[in-house]
């Protein structure tokens, strides 16, 4: 029973530490890094709520972590592309945040102003009684 218990154990140690790996290898390239930033940033385009914002805004956070990760490789050409790449994305990532802020001013003026009109009906029959 013992040996079977360790012999578990030993296959399950194998597989979490082989999933860690490609886990590892798949995030390890900071093209991925900024590819998946360039994803999320067009779902929050998309769709521009909180979660969507969250989401771009740490997949570009692991992005600058994954470009800083070269520095010092001896890759100053790539090191360079890959942080133009990371200031566009910026660049886009407050497009959108600005693009939601206008959005939502928008809605809060109309909201405002249906709510005047609403008012405005409102004492328009309260004198007419």
């Amino acid at each position: 029973m013992r040996r079977q218990i360790l012999r578990c154990m030993r296959t399950a140690f194998v597989f979490c530490g082989a999933a860690l790996l490609v886990l590892l290898a798949g995030c390890s390239r900071p093209e991925d890094a900024l590819e998946r930033a360039r994803a999320d940033i067009r779902g929050f385009r998309a769709t521009p709520d909180a979660a969507h914002q969250a989401a771009a805004e740490q997949s570009l956070a692991r992005a600058e972590q994954a470009v800083e990760g070269l520095q010092g490789r001896g890759e100053p050409g790539r090191i360079k592309a890959l942080e133009q790449e990371l200031r566009s994305l910026r660049s886009e990532l407050a497009a959108a945040k600005i693009a939601r802020a206008v959005n939502d001013a928008r809605q809060a003026v109309e909201g405002f102003g249906q709510a005047l009109r609403d008012a405005g009906k409102s004492f328009d029959e309260a004198f007419k009684k």
